[in-house]
This record gives structure tokens, C-alpha cells and sequence, in this order.
């Protein structure tokens, strides 16, 4: 799957990469732990251009983010009753 990855969240130059399934589990299973939010990121999508929405080829992945109060095990439970392939 094609996922485009940036050095920091002011980054908008994409660095497309073809990466299995099996790749991408393990990496968002051992996430970097930082103090501040920015960082490098990745978009499950293919950029014509620079990173911005109407430059959106291609989307490869649905990704959800469990920010505000929301726990893991409330929101796991909802996705394995949805039968959706997942990575926790």
C-alpha cells in the first residue's frame, strides 16, 4: 500500500513508499514516544504535488485517531464488532 510519509506536521513535500501490510502493523504497534506532538507523520494517501486535499490521488487505508479522552479498549471493541481488518 502507497502511504506518504513527512519529516514534521509543517512538512508539505511527501515521500511516497510502497509498504506491506506486515511492515506497517509493526511500525504502528512500536510507535515513537515524544514529548511534542510534531514529528514525522505519514498520510495514507498518494499527493500529485505538494500535500494539500485537492492534491489527493489515491487513498489506501482508513486510519483512525483516538485523541481526546477516548481509550483504546472502548474504541477496539466497536472495531473488531465492525469485522474490519484493523492494526492495534
Amino acid at each position: 500500500m502507497n502511504l506518504s510519509f513527512f519529516k514534521n506536521r509543517q512538512d508539505n513535500q511527501p515521500q511516497l513508499s510502497d509498504i506491506d501490510w506486515q511492515r506497517f502493523c509493526h511500525r504502528v504497534q512500536n510507535p515513537q514516544v515524544r514529548a511534542e506532538k510534531d514529528g514525522t507523520l505519514f498520510a495514507p494517501v498518494t499527493f500529485r504535488g505538494l500535500r494539500a486535499k485537492q492534491n489527493v490521488t489515491e487513498v489506501s487505508m482508513l486510519v483512525l485517531d483516538f485523541d481526546h479522552g477516548a481509550t483504546v479498549n472502548e474504541e477496539w471493541a466497536i472495531i473488531r464488532e465492525s469485522g474490519y481488518t484493523a492494526a492495534l
